[in-house]
C-alpha cells in the first residue's frame, strides 16, 4: 500500500469492518490508502445479525468503525447491495449512511451468483422504484454510485444526474480483484474465476499482454448477469 502510494497507484480496500478499529485504521490511513469501501445493508442490529449469522453487538462494531474512518480522515464509502431482503429499507439505510459521516453511497444491484445458492434479485419494478426514490431523496452534498445498472440504466429510463452515476462497469478491463493468498479473479461477484496468482508467477504488471485464455473469453464475451437476470425473458 505505501509502495502505491509513493508512486500515485490508487488503493481500496473493500471490508465488512469487522476486524477494524481505531489503530488499524490510521495504520491504514498513514499508509495511504486511497479510499475504504464497506458494505453496509441494514440498519438494526437484530435484522444484520440474522443475515450474517453474528452476534447482534457486531453492528455496534460496524457503526463505531465506519465513524471512526471518516474522523481519521479516510475517504469512506459504505456500499448497499441492493436485494429483495432490504429493497423496502433503501431510503432508511441512505439516511443512516448520511448520520454516520458518510458523503458517498454506492448501490450495488443484486446479481445471480451461480457458484453460491444467493439469488435475492429486485424485479424491474422495484429496482426503477427504489433508485427512483432514493435519488428523489439525495442530501446535495451526498454522491450516489449505482453499479451493475450501467448496461440496461437507460432501458429503465434511469438517467445519471449530478452527483448520481451509473458507474460503468469496469470488472477484467481495467480492474481485476487480489486476493490475500494471492489469486487474480476477474470480478468478485459475477465472474469469480481465478486467472493466476501472484505468489505463484503471474505478473500483474504483464496479465493484459499474456492473458490467461479465461480473461481472454471474459473480456470477448462481456458476461453481465445482471442483465441476464432482469431481461432474461427479452
Amino acid at each position: 500500500m505505501t509502495y502505491c502510494a509513493a508512486h500515485g497507484i490508487d488503493t481500496q480496500l473493500n471490508s465488512n469492518a469487522s476486524l477494524l478499529n481505531e489503530e488499524r485504521i490510521l495504520v491504514l490511513r498513514d499508509a495511504g490508502l486511497s479510499n475504504i469501501h464497506i458494505s453496509f445493508n441494514y440498519t438494526d442490529a437484530e435484522s444484520y445479525a440474522a443475515y450474517y449469522r453474528v452476534h447482534p453487538r457486531m453492528y455496534e462494531r460496524l457503526e463505531q468503525n465506519i465513524r471512526l474512518c471518516t474522523e481519521a480522515g479516510l475517504e469512506t464509502v459504505l456500499e448497499t447491495l441492493l436485494f429483495k431482503g432490504n429493497q423496502a429499507n433503501m431510503q432508511a439505510i441512505s439516511d443512516k449512511v448520511y448520520d454516520l459521516g458518510v458523503r458517498i453511497h454506492e448501490i450495488q444491484n443484486s446479481i445471480k451468483m451461480p457458484h453460491t445458492d444467493w439469488s435475492q434479485v429486485v424485479s424491474k419494478e422495484s429496482l426503477v422504484r427504489s433508485v427512483t426514490e432514493l435519488i428523489k431523496h439525495k442530501k446535495p452534498d451526498t454522491t450516489l454510485y449505482f453499479t451493475c445498472m450501467d448496461r440496461f440504466a437507460e432501458q429503465l429510463n434511469l438517467r445519471e444526474q449530478p452527483g448520481m452515476y451509473f458507474s460503468n462497469c469496469v470488472d477484467g478491463t481495467k480492474q481485476l480483484h487480489l486476493h490475500g493468498n494471492g489469486d487474480i479473479l476477474i470480478c468478485e461477484l459475477c465472474h469469480p474465476v481465478v486467472i493466476g496468482n501472484i505468489y505463484n508467477g503471474t505478473s500483474l504488471k504483464d496479465i493484459y499482454a499474456q492473458q490467461p485464455p479465461a480473461l481472454t473469453e471474459f473480456l470477448e464475451k462481456r458476461p453481465c448477469p445482471a442483465y441476464d437476470a432482469l431481461f432474461a425473458d427479452a
